[in-house]
């Protein structure tokens, strides 16, 4: 899958022999999904890292309705419109905290909700405990990483609103666990007749930062720089009535960002975020924000699986189970070609990361025809580095490799990969024994 950068079977095989293999392989009742995303999680090795990792979960539909008379549904079930067919995925992506680098995954969480499924109401979802609720996910994925990740220094749980459970607060915070989500209610607080959001309102404005903001629209990806207002205070949150265990008051930090001025079509930014950090100046509330920057990268993975990238949604297999198995391979394609685009400004990982040493000669080789004729469109990095090799591979993808121009992003990564794919199946069958005596 790497090599074709592609999980469609047909694109990936060399012929129909591997391809009926492939087949064979996702389709083996023996071959359960646990076990492939048990040994997918194995290979990172997280138990190994030791420094501040940032734990961003979210939740993405693969919608296969367009397969739906092909596809056997029995092992699928409703998407979020409740008509299609499909599955979803909520995996915790790691990233360094200092220098931003994909570190792998802690969690994969793949399900499907029935067709007959009660609304929630004929549940009465509200009494329900949250081990019972689809939105456990949020909880048994921190837990997942904070088990994971026994030796890291510090762990930040970063979340967008369908995280904000207090049961997130109650249960997950410690001593090097910390929580982050953007907050979706305005909350009771705890001895206060006023709400977080009033309380916000009325905080006063501790500075103004600008940020770069980067938002997907159809096939590019568009920045645009923002001033916003900053304000953060303590506030201590009340259990809802709906919770029957825990603690009956968090104690909290809310930051409310908000953006100064409006364009034209363009929703203003307010984010106003809860942590379990300390912020108590406006270095430290510029440094929350940033690490909730950073969940834009989920999205981002979530969007090199499917139609601009690795086309998960148009796979030809013809079984539910088969395909969600895929799904977890399609995953960690899709993270070499997140590592890649984060190596973009040389955050310090090595080359042997994705490439192995074949593939780093074929890189050399190819550098040559890329590298040209002045100093600035020259590959500027060490060829031990990552981004040595993802500055070979932006290129490949059609970047002009200018600095001063827009950086490559996960669709060009992902065309660059594809090529030199290509490039280094032709040569290592004619230069097979290079890079190996």
């Amino acid at each position: 899958m790497l090599n074709s950068q592609s999980s469609v079977i047909r694109t990936m095989s060399d012929n129909r022999a591997q391809a009926k293999s492939f087949y064979r392989y996702l389709s083996n009742d023996a071959v359960d999904l646990s076990s492939v995303v048990g040994h997918q999680l194995a290979d990172y090795e997280l138990s190994k890292q030791k420094g501040h990792i940032l734990c961003i979960s979210d939740t993405t539909e693969i919608n296969l309705q367009t397969h739906s008379k092909r596809v056997k549904s029995s092992s699928l079930g409703v998407v979020g419109n409740n008509a299609d067919i499909g599955f979803f995925i909520h995996p915790t992506l790691l990233l360094g905290a200092d220098n931003g680098a994909c570190v792998g995954f802690s969690s994969i969480q793949l399900w499907t909700r029935a067709f007959d499924k009660l609304d929630k109401y004929q549940r009465d979802y509200g009494s329900l405990s949250v081990e019972e609720k689809e939105s456990y996910k949020w909880i048994r994925s921190m837990q997942d990483s904070r088990a994971q990740l026994s030796e890291a220094s510090m762990l930040t749980m970063i979340s967008d609103r369908e995280g904000d459970m207090y049961e997130v607060f109650n249960q997950i915070s410690d001593v090097r666990t910390h929580v982050l989500v953007r907050a979706c209610r305005n909350r009771k607080l705890h001895q206060s007749e006023q709400k977080l959001y009033e309380v916000l309102q009325q905080s006063p404005i501790q500075g103004n930062i600008q940020l770069k903001i980067a938002s997907s629209q159809l096939e590019q990806t568009t920045y645009r720089t923002v001033d916003l207002t900053v304000k953060f205070t303590k506030v201590q949150l009340q259990k809802p009535t709906r919770v029957k265990e825990g603690k009956e008051w968090i104690e909290v930090y809310a930051i409310e960002v908000k953006e100064i001025g409006t364009v034209k079509g363009v929703e203003p930014i307010c984010w106003r975020l809860l942590t379990t950090h300390q912020v108590d100046s406006l270095e430290k509330a510029m440094q929350i924000v940033g690490y909730y920057k950073q969940r834009w990268w989920i999205e981002q993975l979530f969007r090199t699986l499917k139609k601009q990238g690795l086309k998960l949604e148009d796979t030809q297999l013809e079984d539910g189970e088969a395909i969600q198995k895929l799904s977890v391979y399609a995953m960690v394609t899709a993270l070499k070609i997140m590592q890649l685009v984060k190596a973009r400004n040389d955050n310090g990982v090595k080359i042997t990361a994705v490439f192995d040493q074949s593939e780093q000669q074929c890189l050399k080789e190819i550098l040559p025809k890329l590298n040209g004729k002045t100093l600035k469109q020259q590959n500027p990095y060490q060829p031990s580095q990552l981004a040595w090799a993802t500055w070979i591979v932006a290129r490949l993808g059609g970047w002009d490799g200018f600095t001063s121009q827009r950086p490559p992003g996960v669709i060009t990564i992902h065309k660059g990969l594809e090529k030199f794919y290509h490039i280094f199946e032709a040569w290592n069958y004619l230069f097979k024994d290079v890079g190996t005596q």
